[in-house]
């Protein structure tokens, strides 16, 4: 998605931000649609104006611009405040949801992604993190068993210091 952003002609002449985030998540939204069009372990969840996905009714992620803080940006809609608040249920769907964010940094020129992190929130606290396409280990983290029984896969995020800038972390 990042490349064919990088393909569009005009893209230098967008005067905000705000217009790369939208067009790239858009980008990104067409193509996991895309990819998991017919797996019936995945369901695309498109509303209020965003796209989630659900792994077997069990993980729900969604796609974030990351912010300077490591979460994923927000307007703090309703939508965004029920997904970004842990909790045992989200209306509308099953309980016992674990909820992540796969967010993308940007270099500070904006010319590229520098890093991609599945990040685990409660509001505005990052719960834990983890950068994909790296191999340094971290603790891992045993998640409570749902009340189906089912136990989910342990990750292995690494412990960030929150006083530090993302680009210091890790």
């Amino acid at each position: 998605a990042w490349s064919d952003y990088l393909s569009i002609d005009v893209r230098h002449k967008f005067l905000f931000s705000r217009t790369r985030a939208n067009i790239v998540f858009d980008l990104i939204a067409g193509r996991i649609i895309a990819e998991f069009d017919g797996d019936k372990a995945i369901r695309i969840i498109q509303k209020d104006e965003t796209v989630k996905v659900l792994v077997e009714d069990a993980l729900l992620l969604r796609i974030k611009k990351a912010a300077d803080d490591g979460l994923g940006q927000n307007i703090p809609t309703q939508a965004v405040m029920e997904f970004v608040a842990q909790g045992p249920e989200i209306p509308g769907l099953l309980p016992d949801i674990y909820k992540i964010e796969l967010c993308y940094f940007e270099s500070k020129t904006g010319a590229e992604i520098d890093s991609v992190r599945v990040t685990a929130r409660d509001k505005d606290d990052i719960l834990w993190w983890y950068e994909l396409g790296r191999k340094e280990s971290g603790v891992v983290i045993d998640f409570p068993t749902p009340s189906g029984g089912d136990t989910p896969p342990d990750l292995a995020p690494r412990k960030i210091d929150r006083d530090k800038k993302p680009e210091d972390r890790g």
